[in-house]
């Protein structure tokens, strides 16, 4: 069998979340040491990089930064994992918070972001009409505006960190890759699982109806799109672009032959120095993997209707601002 045969290789699938939590293996025994050093005080929260909240006339709440500082660990430890590269110890990333959306708007406008709307994070509305984030990669700052949620703003900061950590490991990469693996990786753990869980069975849902609508768009297509093109690939649901990227991510992460391939296909030169790394990147996986696009293609389409069968019926829409908590699942439990 190949190795970077993804398709051959869904009986050995993996949860990528296992792996980058350390339970299997090496990770494991490092995870607890780490976890161990943490709880002693001789490993700081966040393993060097430092996080600096700018001033402004919205007071971030401790409780939020606290669960910011604590997830901090698992992601960096996400990254060693998948790009086998340390995050710089000297990486310093600002968090600005303003109080209003409008303050949000005119900061996104005055950086010459001119489509908020394919912005940022995607958790927070079914269908999006403003970005509630936004991280900058010149000034590694993180902008946000306060939400009425604690666990809403805590999720987009964590959405937005891992862009910020990603970017730190890789030179470029595309968009749908970006946005895929904040959704998944910067997904909150512990205590925030609820918000997780209340969409997690709505985007597969979702896409499993553009999928047998044939309104999904082909694999070449979309991982050759930028965000801007979402509104063309997504008419009036842009922020599905968001769900695509997390499920097409999700895919290349549940299979071990698919992540070496990505990750092979990210750290190539012909992607970081190519004027276009979508483009850049869908042209290497296209010829390094068996049977090209078109069986990737296949993969990610059974991957969509086998996840959308394993998480079930939807919530109902009145059930999504507050969803119930199942008496199975623990607390300390995030299911990807």
């Amino acid at each position: 069998m190949n190795r970077h045969d993804p398709v051959a290789s869904a009986a050995d699938s993996i949860r990528f979340w296992r792996r980058v939590s350390g339970h299997t293996g090496r990770c494991r025994v490092l995870g607890f040491v780490a976890y161990g050093l943490f709880l002693l005080g001789f490993l700081p929260a966040g393993w060097a990089v430092q996080l600096d909240y700018v001033p402004t006339d919205y007071p971030v709440p401790s409780t939020v930064k606290e669960a910011v500082r604590r997830q901090l660990p698992r992601l960096i430890q996400s990254h060693h994992v998948l790009f086998h590269r340390r995050i710089p110890a000297d990486l310093k990333v600002q968090i600005q918070v303003v109080r209003t959306r409008q303050e949000f708007e005119a900061i996104i406008h005055a950086l010459g972001f001119t489509e908020p709307a394919t912005l940022g994070f995607s958790h927070t509305s079914k269908i999006r009409q403003v970005s509630s984030g936004l991280f900058q990669i010149q000034e590694a700052r993180i902008y946000a505006w306060a939400q009425p949620d604690e666990a809403v703003l805590t999720s987009i900061l964590l959405h937005e960190l891992t862009h910020a950590l990603t970017d730190a490991c890789v030179w470029r990469a595309p968009d749908w890759y970006m946005e895929g693996s904040a959704e998944l990786l910067g997904a909150p753990a512990a205590g925030l699982y609820r918000l997780k869980r209340q969409t997690e069975s709505q985007r597969w849902q979702v896409l499993r109806e553009y999928l047998q609508k044939q309104k999904l768009p082909g694999l070449r297509e979309f991982m050759r799109a930028s965000r801007h093109d979402w509104n063309r690939l997504f008419p009036h649901r842009p922020d599905l672009g968001y769900t695509a990227a997390y499920s097409l991510f999700h895919f290349f992460m549940a299979h071990p032959a698919a992540t070496r391939l990505l990750m092979s296909a990210v750290n190539s030169p012909e992607v970081a120095l190519a004027d276009n790394p979508s483009l850049g990147c869908a042209n290497y996986l296209d010829r390094h993997s068996p049977g090209g696009l078109p069986r990737l293609e296949k993969g990610w389409h059974e991957w969509i209707q086998r996840q959308a069968e394993t998480n079930g019926t939807p919530a109902q829409p009145t059930q999504w601002a507050s969803p119930p908590v199942p008496s199975k699942i623990k607390p300390n439990a995030t299911k990807l």
